[in-house]
Formats: structure tokens, C-alpha cells, sequence
């Protein structure tokens, strides 16, 4: 026979329930613990192990005084959650290119169909920044995860850019040490190809 899950674990789960069908939308705050404490029927103790394990998660973030705020809706969060998951395997910066040079390819015929004006000129922007900064490797690093970022966004697919963002975010380091100052042809090149997708 199965055993019930511990009430910590029950309570995360009714509280995370709860965020999902919209009622603590994301930068919103859970009710205090004391609230909590009476909603459930449980002890302090109880409700803030549940906490803990939804902050573990990255749902939802705790501050001392203010309570338990769940995590805004942004894609950056995905990244230290993936960079945790990732943790002492060897071939994560090849696996990551490779994923995200599949997705990449996707986005940029969804893009190709579906970019607007507005998306072609945040594009541009971003190719003439790449530019000025060939001899800049931090500052091409940057742009250049831009422009992948806006280029995602030019396919208006919103699950491919929470999926393609974290992925970008842990590929920025990598990037920034391959794009040294002595190795600025490189940097020449990656413009060149972004240049070709722009224009696709």
C-alpha cells in the first residue's frame, strides 16, 4: 500500500495548484504563514517546509519580512534552474549549441513569416551594435545573445522563447571566452551570418 506523501509535500502541492490555476499570479505575494497556517490547518513548521521546497523549485522567492512572493514570469529564472540541472556534466556546452542551433533554425522560418517591421528594426539594431563592438568582446558577446533573443522573438511563439532563453543565458560565458580580442575574426564571421539571417 501506497504511503500518503509527507503534509509538507501536500501542502506545496495545493499552493503550487493554486498558482497555476491563476490565483497567486506571478510577482503576486502568498497569504502571510499565519494565514496559511489556519487555510490548511497545519503548523508553522509544516508551511514553511512547503515553502522552502516551492522556493527550491524556483516558484516562488521568500523574503524576510515580506513573505513568499511567487517567481515574475520571466525566462531569466529558467536559467539558474537549468544551470542547477546541469551540474557536473561534461558535455554541456556542445549539447546546449546543438539544442539551441535545432530550435534556432525553427525560430528563424517561423520568423522569416511572421517578423514585423518592429521585429525587422530591433534585428538591425542589433547587427549594427555587433558591429561597432568587433574589437569588444563583452560588448559583442552581448549583443550578439540579443540578437538570437530578438530573433526568437520574431517568430511570435511564446513557448520557444521561454525554452530558447535559458539556453541563451548559459551560452553567454561560453561565447564571451571564445570571442577574445585576439580572435576578432571570429567575431567578424558571426556577424557576417547574422547578417544572412537578417536578410533571409
Amino acid at each position: 500500500m501506497l504511503k500518503a506523501p509527507p503534509l509538507p509535500d501536500r501542502v506545496a502541492e495545493i499552493l503550487l495548484a493554486r498558482i497555476r490555476a491563476g490565483e497567486f499570479p506571478p510577482g503576486s505575494f502568498l497569504p502571510s504563514s499565519r494565514e496559511l497556517e489556519r487555510q490548511f490547518g497545519v503548523s508553522r513548521i509544516v508551511i514553511r517546509e512547503a515553502l522552502r521546497s516551492l522556493a527550491a523549485k524556483g516558484i516562488l522567492r521568500i523574503y524576510q519580512g515580506k513573505g513568499a512572493q511567487v517567481c515574475p514570469a520571466d525566462p531569466a529564472y529558467a536559467a539558474e534552474v537549468m544551470e542547477l540541472l546541469l551540474l557536473g556534466r561534461r558535455t554541456v556546452w556542445p549539447d546546449l549549441m546543438e539544442v539551441r542551433q535545432i530550435l534556432e533554425v525553427a525560430a528563424a522560418e517561423l520568423a522569416a513569416r511572421r517578423r514585423t517591421p518592429e521585429d525587422l528594426a530591433t534585428l538591425q539594431v542589433a547587427l549594427e551594435q555587433m558591429a561597432a563592438a568587433l574589437t569588444d568582446a563583452e560588448a559583442f558577446a552581448e549583443w550578439d545573445v540579443a540578437f538570437h533573443h530578438r530573433l526568437v522573438r520574431a517568430a511570435h511563439n511564446p513557448i520557444l522563447d521561454i525554452v530558447t532563453h535559458p539556453i541563451g543565458e548559459l551560452l553567454r560565458a561560453s561565447r564571451l571566452a571564445i570571442l577574445n580580442p585576439e580572435r576578432h575574426h571570429l567575431s567578424q564571421t558571426l556577424l557576417e551570418e547574422h547578417r544572412a539571417i537578417y536578410l533571409a
